[in-house]
């Protein structure tokens, strides 16, 4: 695994995506037609390019099979007014005018469940569809978990599929509230690490 640069950005974009496919927030939140895939590939690179890539913790692994896009303790995803209104005609064709309104909403909501205390929140960790099963995601997640462990700082995610529980509760998440998305949206489930002590860990001191 290694920091993503400028010249990984588009395969981390295009890897999220695709691997966010069949993601159920992703397909009930996004346009519903032939033009979802476009959709899906507009909302990551703008997510990415306006949030995540400046901040310098996204990874990509070396085989470019897996990435993961995280934010760093005492940053949001807020962005300036500028940037919201430079971000319109995107939004307008990832969501369409009339989904606009929703997407709004599930962000606020969001939000509003963030925690308040110091933590890394974690965007997204995918692989390519056709590689999953094969420990890219814990290959992601492990360097993450042992260097929030070495600086005792927390990690949240919102989690979106049932399926996924079993592997971030294998990497130190826990539950801490289910959800279901204003408006009749998909459940998800809101997950936080607790920092474990650095002696605990098998061979972290070797």
């Amino acid at each position: 695994m290694k920091k993503a640069t400028k010249d990984d950005s588009d395969a981390v974009i295009d890897i999220t995506a695709k691997g966010f496919h069949d993601d159920p927030v992703m397909k009930w939140m996004l346009r519903r037609d032939r033009k979802y895939e476009f959709a899906l590939q507009l909302f990551m690179r703008t997510l990415a390019h306006l949030i995540y890539l400046p901040h310098r913790e996204s990874y990509i692994n070396d085989a470019r099979t897996g990435a993961t896009m995280w934010l760093p303790p005492g940053v949001t995803g807020d962005i300036g007014l500028i940037q919201q209104l430079r971000s319109v005609p995107a939004m307008i064709r990832i969501a369409g005018i009339s989904g606009i309104p929703s997407m709004l909403r599930v962000q606020s909501f969001l939000d509003g469940k963030h925690p308040t205390k110091p933590h890394y929140y974690l965007f997204s960790i995918a692989s390519l569809p056709e590689m999953r099963g094969q420990g890219i995601g814990s290959a992601l997640m492990t360097p993450m978990t042992d260097r929030f462990d070495e600086q005792q700082v927390g990690a949240y995610l919102e989690n979106s599929r049932s399926a996924n529980l079993p592997f971030y509760q294998r990497h130190g998440f826990e539950v801490v509230e289910q959800v279901q998305l204003p408006g009749g949206g998909p459940t998800m489930w809101l997950m936080w690490r607790e920092p474990q002590p650095v002696s605990l860990q098998s061979g972290l001191l070797t």
